[in-house]
């Protein structure tokens, strides 16, 4: 294992005393952060057309079949 640099010291010990802080603490008071599912507007524009798209169809094949 190489020598740490004092940067690189000054960083680990840092990093040690923020970590150690979190000790013995619940997850939800270290992440606050709320988790949500963000759905691209192209995928939410592409899954209407299907619906939509279906339902038109479906409505004229019925109308054009309804004048043969």
């Amino acid at each position: 294992m190489a020598p740490q640099t004092p940067t690189q010291r000054k960083a680990n010990l840092k990093y040690a005393k923020s970590e150690a802080a979190k000790m013995g603490k619940p997850k939800s008071s270290i992440h606050n952060d709320k988790r949500q599912v963000s759905y691209s507007p192209a995928w939410i524009i592409f899954i209407v057309f299907l619906a939509c798209g279906g339902i038109a169809l479906e409505l004229f094949s019925m109308i054009y079949n309804s004048f043969r």
